[in-house]
């Protein structure tokens, strides 16, 4: 393999490589000897019939085919030179010949009228880039960069802190106070209640289930 080989050759050799230790010994066993069984076929096909057909058709292509093939090109060629391209011409011609009286002295006056404006503009654009923009830039690169170093620090070293501080403060607040409450009004008002409600429900449940058994005996 060269630096001129493609760049798929590299990963495949290197992927034959590492696959041959494991395919080799199957196909060795397994599929070899049916390849030098069919091989005699094989070579014999290709001596027979193969090579003999490729020889007679590139003979008959060379005999036939060619220059039949090179007498079409010259027709086309000499049909496109004296029909399709004289027309070509003319048509072309005809465009030309349009836009120069209607539209090109209409485009020309619109463009003498642009162009001393585009290059005025362009030139005060070229002026105010290195005359004004470029030095206000490098006069406020210091002050960005110190608005950048301090907003830095005060983002890590002040609101970040802060941030954690409230957080944990809250949730101190939140376990020591209001937790608790919570925890007692759910005790002495919910808790009771919905034991009560589950009582009620399992005692019309049982009602429902007697009321059933009463009427399959009834029925």
């Amino acid at each position: 393999m060269t630096d001129t080989s493609p760049k798929l050759c590299k990963p495949y050799l290197s992927l034959r490589s590492q696959a041959t230790p494991y395919l080799e010994p199957s196909y060795d066993k397994y599929l070899a000897p049916y390849v030098d069984a069919a091989r005699p076929y094989v070579e014999q096909f290709n001596q027979d019939v193969y090579a003999p057909a490729a020889k007679f058709s590139k003979q008959n292509y060379d005999n036939y085919g060619a220059p039949r093939v090179a007498h079409l090109q010259s027709a086309a060629q000499a049909q496109w030179d004296s029909t399709i391209r004289p027309q070509l011409d003319i048509a072309q011609a005809k465009v030309k010949s349009q836009y120069d009286t209607t539209l090109g002295p209409h485009i020309q006056q619109a463009s003498n009228v642009i162009t001393p404006y585009y290059n005025e503009a362009s030139a005060a654009a070229v002026d105010a880039y290195h005359n004004t923009l470029l030095p206000a830039y490098y006069a406020a690169l210091p002050y960005g960069r110190q608005a950048w170093a301090q907003g830095h620090h005060l983002t890590v070293h002040v609101i970040f802190p802060y941030v954690r501080w409230a957080d944990a403060s809250a949730r101190h607040v939140f376990m020591t106070t209001v937790w608790p409450r919570l925890r007692i009004l759910y005790g002495d008002n919910v808790e009771p209640q919905l034991l009560r409600i589950s009582e009620r429900l399992g005692r019309y449940k049982d009602s429902k289930k007697l009321e059933a058994i009463v009427e399959s005996i009834d029925k």
